[in-house]
């Protein structure tokens, strides 16, 4: 192809690199250009392949199995660190129940309580009576159109469909102030009241009657009828106390919980000549009038020493919160921890609007004598992927709520976990979950973390030695030079077919 010297010379030394040489009649090797080009290949092929196998065995990730837990300890220590925001040291307490049935409801052993100051300058207070009952039916859905027919509907016989307490109880809170008139037909005196209670009742119940409260705002008022006699509503009557009829109560709505319903007597002086004139003939409207207007001067009177709307809004109830923390030992058995508020000493405050918003600081599972830390140095010595964050969910996560009756309920599965060279590295991992439960109206609400411990325990292992790296890396970089030499051998082949004296050629 008319090359010089010099270039002939530095091809002949390129085709030097050939490490597939094949004997030929008249020497031992010979370099060829496809010899080249495979070596090529062969060397681009086994670095690349040398450097996966080095990432592989430098950034290994660990890898774990699952066994039958081999833990058979007793008790399971369960390290604790929680602020409750909006609960005084005085009042927060810890209790723990688990399946066997123990239950401690006031646990004080190991648990430290530290008072942490609310931020801002509202250091908290008590909410009123009247702040509680604004803010709870504020929060409350509106009621559908056959929802509140129902509740309004007068308990006159049991074909109303009111049979239960509790039906009574939401049919008062349905309306700011209810006034119910309790009485039995048959009876001379409701007789003489019951005209002026039909006139002033349809008023109130149609919005003709405006009555304002002591902040001089028209108040959401209703009038019920309650008929006390025996094929009636005569247990109802006796719960209430009815000790006579006619009777007039206020009922204002409140959230206050007592021994009997909250309400105001209305009590009603009758003429003489009154009763003597609803018995012998039908009462002149003069005097209905008389009646009626006296029901409406007392509800004026009594609605005026009400205050139902203050603009009431959410805010802390104690000055200062609460951060506990301390450990348990408890059976390696399903339980709960609580964290509530409570005090033996006061019977004033409310439980049932206390707020238990919390921050979980620290949470962590281990066997009885360990110490929070061991948990972080032990985490240290796993495969890498067992991070903090997962293997301690919880950490410094706060959950805050924004209404009444709502607590934060928390759902842990512990597992035991172990690392396969090191017997003595064994901690306890879990997995978080949780939701807001709603509490009945008058039960305190209570912030629990629920937890159950896995039969099963987490092998973890790291994943590769020394020597498997080495074996492997050879098997592979050998194998993979091995099959560029096939692959060499059968071109090789190829290249010779249909050459005189099946002599080869070179193919380049």
């Amino acid at each position: 192809m008319g090359y010089d010297d010099g270039a002939r010379s530095r091809l002949q030394k390129l085709k030097s690199i050939d490490a597939f040489r094949q004997p030929r009649q008249e020497a031992l090797g010979q370099e060829t250009w496809l010899g080249l080009g495979l070596t090529s290949l062969a060397a681009v092929l086994c670095i690349a392949l040398f450097l996966a196998q080095l990432n592989a065995f430098l950034f290994a990730r660990g890898t774990s199995r699952l066994e039958i837990d081999s833990d058979q300890s007793e008790l399971l220590r369960v390290h604790f660190d929680v602020t409750m925001l909006d609960v005084a040291c005085d009042y927060a307490t810890i209790g723990v129940f688990d399946a066997f049935g123990n239950v401690r409801s006031n646990v004080t052993r190991d648990v430290q309580k530290q008072a942490i100051d609310h931020e801002g300058a509202d250091k908290g207070h008590p909410f009123t009576d009247e702040e509680l009952t604004e803010l709870e039916f504020g929060d409350r859905p509106q009621l559908s159109a056959e929802e509140r027919a129902t509740l309004d509907a007068d308990w006159t016989s049991l074909a109303s469909g009111h049979f239960q307490l509790d039906d009574f109880q939401q049919a008062l809170d349905a309306h700011e102030f209810v006034f119910v008139f309790y009485c039995v037909p048959e009876a001379q005196q409701c007789n003489v009241m019951l005209q002026a209670w039909m006139n002033f009742s349809a008023d109130a119940n149609s919005g003709q009657l405006k009555l304002h409260d002591a902040d001089g705002a028209v108040a959401d008022i209703w009038g019920l009828q309650v008929n006390c006699a025996s094929e009636a509503f005569q247990s109802l009557c006796e719960d209430e106390k009815v000790d006579g009829v006619p009777k007039v109560r206020l009922y204002p709505r409140t959230v206050s919980k007592q021994g009997s319903r909250h309400f105001i007597g209305l009590n009603f002086v009758f003429p003489m000549e009154i009763i003597m004139m609803s018995m012998v003939s039908k009462m002149p409207p003069v005097f209905m009038q008389r009646l009626t207007d006296q029901i409406v001067s007392k509800a004026e009177i009594s609605l005026k020493q009400r205050h139902l709307h203050t603009h009431a809004t959410h805010h802390n109830i104690f000055k200062e919160g609460c951060r506990l923390r301390g450990h348990l030992d408890v059976p390696r058995v399903p339980g709960t921890l609580h964290f509530e508020a409570r005090s033996a000493s006061d019977y004033q405050l409310n439980y049932a609007y206390t707020n238990v918003s919390h921050t979980v600081n620290h949470l962590s599972f281990g066997r009885p004598g360990g110490h929070p830390s061991d948990t972080e140095l032990l985490l240290s010595l796993l495969p890498a992927g067992y991070a903090a964050q997962q293997a301690q969910p919880l950490e410094g996560r706060s959950f805050v709520s924004e209404h009444f009756h709502l607590a934060a309920h928390h759902y842990v599965k512990v597992v035991h976990t172990r690392l396969e060279s090191d017997e003595s590295v064994r901690l306890y991992l879990y997995m978080h979950q949780w939701n807001w439960r709603t509490y009945p109206r008058h039960e305190p609400p209570k912030t629990k973390i629920s937890y159950d411990v896995s039969p099963l325990e987490v092998v973890a292992s790291h994943s590769r030695r020394w020597y498997d790296f080495a074996t492997s890396t050879l098997a592979i970089v050998g194998g993979a030079f091995s099959s560029v030499q096939i692959l060499y051998g059968l071109l090789s082949s190829v290249s010779t077919l249909g050459q005189p004296g099946g002599r080869k050629v070179d193919v380049l």
